[in-house]
């Protein structure tokens, strides 16, 4: 157990490494976008990416995570029928469980990705709340990220359809809607979330601060006007 943490915590830490060089390895900010550049937030951005990066590599690697123990203990005792316990043939008393555990873990991984979306999204809005530019300019900035905020819809859709490629070409596995479905409902249910209590609050309090600095620009402009030559 010990040597499968270490093995873990050195994936994140190469997930995370791998982040920072694709972030000093990028051009040169401009000039023109210096003010939106904000010191801290890539350090966030790094740690999701080396989440998800150690998901993928636990899912690739780790094949047992996909499978149950084979030292696990069996779920039933094989008896053999005899003459005083015999087994009468109508009997119906198999015990089924309430949901497949290889059900678990695909549903477990569209909540999780769902999750670092979300949060992602979470410090984008922050970054973006504290970069240094007027309201207006802020709240174009938010327009531009509709497609990142909406993610969660689109990796949902996306996983329901390779949860269908899937158990259509894999036949010997049993489909489960519940398992297709539930990386839309995850994305719904995120998506929702977001936009209703956190982009939705910071965009109206930049209207507010937007209509605000109106009559102080408007004051500004009308001044040099009225000034006698």
């Amino acid at each position: 157990m010990f040597a499968l943490i270490l093995k873990w915590l050195l994936y994140l830490m190469a997930g995370f490494l791998l982040a920072m060089a694709l972030h000093f390895g990028r051009p040169a900010v401009s000039k023109l976008e210096a003010p939106l550049q904000v010191r801290g937030f890539h350090l966030a951005r790094e740690f999701l990416f080396a989440l998800g990066f150690l998901l993928v590599v636990l899912l690739v690697s780790e094949p047992f995570l996909a499978q149950e123990n084979s030292t696990a203990a069996l779920p039933f005792r094989l008896r053999v029928p005899t003459v005083g316990n015999a087994v009468q043939p109508g009997s119906n008393n198999i015990k089924t469980s309430f949901m497949d555990k290889t059900n678990l873990l695909p549903m477990l991984l569209f909540f999780v990705l769902q999750a670092l979306l979300y949060v992602a999204c979470i410090v984008k809005l922050a970054e973006i709340r504290r970069q240094r530019v007027s309201p207006r300019v802020k709240i174009k900035l938010l327009e531009n990220e509709e497609h990142l905020f909406d993610g969660g819809l689109y990796l949902g859709f996306l996983g329901t359809i390779i949860s269908f490629i899937v158990y259509s070409v894999y036949a010997r596995h049993q489909f489960s809607l519940m398992v297709a479905y539930s990386s839309t409902s995850f994305g719904i249910l995120f998506v929702s979330f977001f936009k209703i209590f956190h982009l939705r609050p910071v965009r109206r309090r930049l209207l507010m601060e937007a209509e605000a600095e109106l009559p102080a620009v408007a004051t500004t402009t009308a001044a040099p006007s009225l000034a006698t030559p």
